[in-house]
């Protein structure tokens, strides 16, 4: 099943076209990147991608689903952009950070049962933070907390994970080992697509590089990229 399905999107802010015909697929177990220049449009297509805008022609779909209604089912996992930059003072442990994700599981105003601490557990093993769970978040390195948003990220037990400049801030010894854990994460069966104007020659186990540019998608020959 294709995961991701991009169909002649286009997007305006008022007259000016920021997305023009843009159409990719992106099919299960893929890992891919959204890589171009500042200024070009990554953010307004992560946002048609996430809902949070409506394309003025085209259409995206999600596991065969409309985007929008996908997005509501919470299968999706999202690591937002600098979002280790708003945690510095919040006054949460990092165990309630990945409990935040299960709010849809849990319900209002109810508390969370067994199965869901465990989740957060399996979610903090995976990422190797489970020894931090009691810590607050502010007092962890950037990488340590990009490594709670992961596990925010996947306690809901995603189908497809989208990162958004997941290394912004992160030192590169860290921005490695996110590296690593996502090809691993990958190659357990999980769909990335991950948004980046960084190095391509440091992202091991990619197998789609999508360029945005003048608003058009495009694909990238990995190999070339890597040359």
């Amino acid at each position: 099943m294709q995961a991701i399905d991009i169909q002649n999107v286009e997007f305006a802010y008022g007259r000016d076209l920021i997305i023009k015909e843009a159409s990719t697929v992106i099919e299960q177990g893929d890992y891919a990147l959204l890589t171009g220049e500042n200024g070009t449009g990554k953010s307004t297509l992560l946002k048609l991608l996430l809902s949070e805008l409506r394309p003025i022609r085209g259409k995206i779909q999600i596991m065969g689903q409309d985007s929008e209604k996908y997005i509501r089912s919470g299968k999706l996992g999202y690591v937002s952009q600098n979002g280790t930059y708003a945690n510095q003072n919040f006054p949460a442990t990092v165990e309630e950070i990945v409990m935040a994700n299960l709010y849809r599981q849990i319900g209002r105003f109810r508390f969370p049962g067994k199965a869901h601490k465990q989740q957060v557990q399996a979610a903090l093993q995976k990422l190797q933070m489970e020894c931090f769970g009691k810590s607050m978040i502010g007092e962890l390195s950037g990488g340590q907390q990009q490594r709670v948003m992961l596990a925010r990220a996947l306690v809901v037990n995603p189908e497809i994970l989208i990162l958004d400049e997941p290394t912004t801030g992160i030192d590169m010894k860290s921005m490695k080992q996110l590296y690593q854990i996502l090809q691993e994460l990958n190659q357990e069966g999980l769909t990335i697509l991950m948004v980046t104007h960084g190095s391509l020659s440091e992202c091991s186990g990619v197998n789609r590089i999508l360029k945005l540019e003048d608003g058009r998608l495009a694909e990238l020959d990995t190999k070339e990229v890597r040359a």
